[in-house]
């Protein structure tokens, strides 16, 4: 989620700042009552053939404030120079001396004024509607997000904008908003709108909430993806993982591992949790947690922890490969509650898989 702000907040910078720097370009290139070289900005120049811009083939300078000066770098270009800047239908006359195009910028008229002002402000208003829509934008990313989270929360989190409550409370009901809310804690001060701390929120509102209700938010997420799952497994799932999220859509990426088995294996960890004997050791795994009646998370536990120390194993290297093969990535609660979560043949399916993907 903050690498989203920083996408939306960076995109959205990036946006308006093109938009001034196209403005200044434009507002450069306006032909006032001074002159100024980056009104030739625009003029091509055809040098052998080819449409160069003017600066590029002379150096363009204003050694007063009526005149504009193009020394070619080639002598022979004076003609093409002074061609390029009257087919550019910027209202000069140039004078070539043989040596320097000149421009005489004359001064300005009353109708030249009132031009001036009607583009000045035609190139201001595209900079306006550019800014206005990266302001959109961002702020519909941001909309979109707030949504996401749990509406309590939101309201906890903007009434203490600019407000707080005399003491040190930060998590109230809107009951207890209303009756703590006293105009004189206002502050006078502009409010700062932290969306870290709106995650936090939020994040508090979902522990409030029972495992049954966050459960129902989740399901509509769940068939979103193609997955129905009875509501007993995801409220067992939500009790395990509600703890790891600031958004209940969040909890896709965080346990998807429960709903979906995976398709690869994360070579950062398999490089570092599997190893040479992995594959043996993964097959008896399976052969022990195959030949149990109880497969509840304590008599799983309690079975594979002796056979471990009775085989003199290691116990990092065993359940960090168990890990892998059921999750596919080094992360998840409790290696047996996924594996009670999973049930036996879904737990043996992936082990076995693993192997067969992974020796």
């Amino acid at each position: 989620m903050n690498e989203e702000v920083k996408m939306y907040m960076d995109e959205a910078k990036e946006q308006m700042q093109n938009a001034l720097v196209h403005l200044e370009n434009e507002l450069a290139k306006i032909r006032a009552g001074k002159a100024n070289p980056k009104i030739l900005n625009d003029v091509l120049v055809d040098y052998y053939g080819s449409p160069t811009p003017l600066s590029q083939v002379a150096n363009i300078t204003a050694p007063d404030p009526r005149t504009i000066a193009v020394q070619p770098w080639e002598k022979n270009m004076l003609g093409p120079i002074q061609k390029a800047i009257m087919n550019a239908n910027l209202g000069f006359n140039p004078d070539n001396n043989g040596e320097v195009v000149r421009i005489n910028v004359p001064p300005l008229t009353a109708e030249r004024r009132k031009e001036l002002v009607k583009q000045s402000k035609g190139v201001g208003e595209t900079a306006k509607v550019s800014i206005r829509n990266a302001r959109r934008d961002a702020i519909d990313e941001f909309k979109k997000m707030v949504k996401s989270g749990l509406p309590e929360a939101v309201i906890n989190f903007l009434a203490l904008l600019g407000w707080n409550p005399g003491n040190d409370q930060e998590l109230m009901s809107l009951d207890e908003l209303v009756k703590l809310f006293d105009l004189h804690r206002c502050s006078k001060a502009g409010a700062k709108f932290d969306f870290e701390k709106g995650k936090w929120f939020n994040h508090e509102y979902i522990l409030k909430k029972s495992n049954e209700e966050v459960a129902g938010l989740f399901m509509p997420i769940l068939k979103g993806h193609g997955i129905e799952a009875p509501m007993d497994k995801v409220v067992t799932v939500v009790g395990l993982m509600k703890d790891r999220v600031s958004f209940i859509k969040d909890l896709w990426e965080t346990c998807k591992f429960f709903f979906v088995a995976p398709t690869e294996y994360d070579e950062k960890t398999r490089k570092k949790r599997w190893k040479e004997d992995s594959p043996e050791r993964m097959l008896e795994l399976a052969d022990v947690l195959e030949a149990l009646d109880d497969f509840s998370l304590e008599n799983q536990e309690a079975v594979v922890m002796k056979w471990i120390e009775d085989k003199g194993y290691h116990l990092s290297n065993i359940m960090n490969a168990f890990r892998l093969t059921l999750v596919g990535e080094g992360k998840g609660p409790h290696m047996f509650d996924i594996s009670a979560v999973l049930g036996k043949e879904e737990t043996l399916r992936r082990i076995r898989r693993a192997v067969e993907v992974l020796k």
